[in-house]
């Protein structure tokens, strides 16, 4: 298995973040703790939308929550790069940012892209890795998960989880 993405490129780590530091903080900590020295393996950029609508300035958002989110972000990632939103663009656009910066900034063949409720597993950005390196043969794969069968009733989490 290569540590490196088609063409030898780092695959790059995406977060994106609004007004939920509550739930961003565990993200990043897994993130932060992934086994295998994974995390040497991907540059991780912060993509954070901004508390004020870009349309009428009204907040849309407690800035004081959004910077919060920032600060997260350089404490448990030191090495990453915050990419804050000049204005509220909303999900879609910041998910369209996200997804340009990846593939026509960074110029990546893939990217990992995390929101600020994913709970990493310590092995996940192994499992991404593997992945990505099964993937990369076939071009028909345009998208690929490792999440679990999040329709699973907790019961049955549960169960696997310990197994």
């Amino acid at each position: 298995m290569t540590a490196a993405g088609p063409g030898g490129d780092l695959t790059p780590i995406l977060v994106l973040s609004f007004n939920r530091p509550d739930y961003l903080e565990p993200v990043l900590r897994s993130l932060a703790a992934q086994a295998d020295r994974a995390m040497e393996r991907h540059p991780v950029f912060l993509f954070q939308d901004h508390p004020l609508s870009r349309l009428t300035g009204a907040p849309l958002a407690r800035p004081e929550d959004v910077a919060a989110c920032l600060d997260l972000f350089a404490r448990i990632i030191p090495w990453g790069t915050a990419v804050p939103a000049g204005a509220n663009l909303g999900v879609a656009l910041n998910v369209r940012r996200t997804e340009r910066f990846a593939f026509e900034t960074l110029d990546a063949e893939v990217a990992y892209f995390l929101e600020d409720d994913l709970i990493l597993s310590p092995l996940y950005l192994s499992v991404l890795d593997r992945l990505r390196d099964l993937c990369a043969p076939e071009p028909r794969i345009g998208y690929f998960a490792c999440y679990g069968e999040h329709r699973a009733d907790p019961a049955l989490q549960a169960r696997r989880a310990s197994g």
